[in-house]
Protein backbone atom coordinates (compact mmCIF):
# COMPACT_ATOMS: atom_id res chain seq x y z
CA UNK A 1 0.00 0.00 0.00
CA UNK A 2 1.43 3.25 -1.15
CA UNK A 3 1.51 6.58 1.30
CA UNK A 4 0.54 8.66 -1.64
CA UNK A 5 -3.07 9.90 -2.98
CA UNK A 6 -3.33 10.75 -6.67
CA UNK A 7 -5.59 13.69 -8.19
CA UNK A 8 -6.17 14.27 -12.08
CA UNK A 9 -7.10 16.94 -13.45
CA UNK A 10 -8.38 17.12 -17.06
CA UNK A 11 -7.83 19.51 -19.52
CA UNK A 12 -10.25 20.17 -22.60
CA UNK A 13 -7.87 20.57 -26.10
CA UNK A 14 -10.07 22.63 -28.10
CA UNK A 15 -10.94 25.12 -24.97
CA UNK A 16 -8.74 28.22 -25.40
CA UNK A 17 -8.27 28.93 -21.85
CA UNK A 18 -7.06 25.12 -20.82
CA UNK A 19 -4.82 25.20 -24.09
CA UNK A 20 -3.38 28.23 -22.85
CA UNK A 21 -2.71 26.35 -19.34
CA UNK A 22 -1.11 23.48 -21.26
CA UNK A 23 1.20 25.60 -23.26
CA UNK A 24 2.21 26.83 -19.95
CA UNK A 25 2.72 23.98 -18.05
CA UNK A 26 4.50 22.59 -21.12
CA UNK A 27 8.09 22.67 -19.88
CA UNK A 28 7.06 22.63 -15.68
CA UNK A 29 7.08 19.48 -13.12
CA UNK A 30 3.46 19.76 -12.55
CA UNK A 31 2.71 18.32 -9.82
CA UNK A 32 5.17 20.34 -7.84
CA UNK A 33 3.32 23.32 -9.09
CA UNK A 34 0.48 22.32 -8.10
CA UNK A 35 1.05 21.99 -5.01
CA UNK A 36 3.00 25.30 -4.79
CA UNK A 37 -0.52 26.85 -6.29
CA UNK A 38 -2.33 25.38 -3.15
CA UNK A 39 0.34 26.04 -0.71
CA UNK A 40 0.24 29.78 -1.72
CA UNK A 41 -3.21 29.72 -1.48
CA UNK A 42 -3.59 28.39 2.04
CA UNK A 43 -1.05 31.33 2.86
CA UNK A 44 -2.76 33.96 0.76
CA UNK A 45 -6.06 32.54 3.57
CA UNK A 46 -4.07 33.56 6.33
CA UNK A 47 -3.91 37.06 4.88
CA UNK A 48 -7.23 37.80 3.86
CA UNK A 49 -10.64 35.83 3.27
CA UNK A 50 -11.29 34.30 -0.02
CA UNK A 51 -8.20 33.03 -1.05
CA UNK A 52 -7.07 32.59 -4.91
CA UNK A 53 -9.68 34.00 -6.89
CA UNK A 54 -10.22 34.14 -10.80
CA UNK A 55 -9.52 37.88 -10.08
CA UNK A 56 -6.56 37.83 -8.52
CA UNK A 57 -4.55 34.43 -9.93
CA UNK A 58 -2.11 37.03 -12.25
CA UNK A 59 -1.30 38.89 -9.18
CA UNK A 60 -0.57 34.92 -7.15
CA UNK A 61 1.51 33.62 -10.28
CA UNK A 62 3.13 36.87 -10.80
CA UNK A 63 4.62 36.23 -7.29
CA UNK A 64 6.90 33.48 -8.64
CA UNK A 65 8.78 36.08 -10.69
CA UNK A 66 10.58 38.71 -8.07
CA UNK A 67 8.49 41.92 -8.53
CA UNK A 68 9.56 45.27 -9.03
CA UNK A 69 9.37 48.08 -6.11
CA UNK A 70 5.85 49.65 -8.39
CA UNK A 71 4.46 45.72 -9.32
CA UNK A 72 4.53 45.12 -5.22
CA UNK A 73 3.05 48.30 -4.51
CA UNK A 74 0.29 47.55 -7.04
CA UNK A 75 -0.13 44.48 -5.65
CA UNK A 76 -0.34 45.35 -1.76
CA UNK A 77 -3.23 48.27 -3.61
CA UNK A 78 -5.05 45.18 -4.58
CA UNK A 79 -4.59 43.50 -1.54
CA UNK A 80 -6.14 45.91 0.14
CA UNK A 81 -3.30 45.85 3.09
CA UNK A 82 -2.39 49.11 4.77
CA UNK A 83 0.78 50.01 3.37
CA UNK A 84 2.97 52.80 5.39
CA UNK A 85 3.23 56.44 4.08
CA UNK A 86 6.74 55.72 3.14
CA UNK A 87 8.14 52.46 2.01
CA UNK A 88 12.13 52.14 1.21
CA UNK A 89 12.39 48.80 -1.40
CA UNK A 90 15.92 48.13 -2.92
CA UNK A 91 15.69 48.74 -6.66
CA UNK A 92 18.73 47.94 -9.26
CA UNK A 93 20.80 47.06 -5.81
CA UNK A 94 20.05 50.79 -4.79
CA UNK A 95 17.65 51.71 -1.75
CA UNK A 96 14.75 53.31 -2.86
CA UNK A 97 11.69 55.20 -1.07
CA UNK A 98 8.69 55.44 -2.58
Amino acid sequence: MSNKIIKSVSFNVTNEDDKKMLKHLKKRNFSGYVKKLIMRDIELKGVREGGVTESNMSMVLKEEKKLTAAERLEQLKKERITAPERITLKVDGKNQEF
